[in-house]
């Protein structure tokens, strides 16, 4: 039965509580300014009109064009004097639930961390590596982050990771060994060496003339002795990657390259 109410009903957010126009049943419940609404609204695609005066004869397939919304709405609404004490249970529900799910996380934490103990035991040794060279690699980074959060890493993870440790272990041991001679010789010198291709760049073409361009690429490569040694180049004669050839260059310049010294070669004679 209908509920006649000459007060006003708030919302348990605090505002103010209207009857829907499209009609609905207001009944009073068991606790004192406490009321249950279940009404109708206006189709929320069309807003109650039915279709669309830029389509004519279009209905709305929500709300088949008799502009009301199909979900039925029911709320809660309270009298003033009735609202403080709706809100404050509200709340306190709110802090149970919210402590509930505390305690869950710090439960599921807990497990997560003691699974993450026992699986990075025998792995200790590779998984501080992991940490220490986190600023060396992104890979690397990546999986300092994952283990940071006690995610566990697959087997191919781990085996990409130490390939990635010991490429870097072995560049700052030779990096070490040639701390005291970091490059092949001095701007000038015409060198012979042993030229190991690591890396091929290509590079913008070089415009010779407006409609003739020849391309370019930067040959990256190491010495015997590990050391860094590039040299730009239009021409296709260089070894393939990972292949060695003997080779007599200028040494046309030396710089440094994100802390890496490098040679800068030019002319070069490669031996047959």
């Amino acid at each position: 039965m209908e509920t006649e109410i000459t007060n006003t009903l708030y919302r348990l957010n605090g505002l103010e509580w209207s009857k829907s126009s499209r009609g609905g049943q207001l009944s009073a419940t068991k606790k004192a300014g406490v009321y249950k609404y279940v009404g109708h609204q206006d189709c929320t695609r069309c807003g109650g009109r039915g279709g669309w005066s830029g389509w004519p004869g279009f209905t709305c397939y929500r709300c088949g064009g008799c502009c009301v919304d199909p979900n039925v709405v029911r709320e809660t609404v309270y009298t003033a004097a009735a609202l403080p004490a709706a809100q404050e249970a509200a709340h306190k529900r709110s802090n149970r639930a919210a402590e509930k799910r505390a305690a869950e996380a710090a439960e599921a934490r807990a497990k997560a961390e003691a699974a993450f103990a026992v699986w990075a035991a025998p792995l200790a040794e590779d998984l501080a590596s992991v940490a220490r060279l986190r600023g060396r690699n992104p890979f690397l980074a990546d999986l300092a982050d994952r283990l940071d959060s006690y995610v566990t890493l697959s087997a191919r993870m781990l085996e990409a990771a130490k390939a990635q440790i010991a490429r870097i272990d072995a560049e700052d041991a030779l990096r070490a060994a040639t701390a005291d001679r970091p490059y092949i010789g001095e701007v000038g010198d015409r060198v012979e060496f042993a030229f190991t291709t690591v890396r091929v760049v290509s590079l913008p073409a070089f415009h010779v003339t407006s409609w003739r361009a020849v391309p370019r690429s930067l040959v990256i490569g190491r010495d015997a002795d590990g050391r860094v040694v590039v040299w730009k180049t239009g021409s296709y004669d260089y070894p393939d990657v990972g292949q060695t050839r003997m080779v007599r260059a200028t040494v046309a310049e030396t710089t440094d390259y994100n802390g890496t010294p490098q040679t800068v070669i030019s002319r070069p004679k490669w031996a047959e």
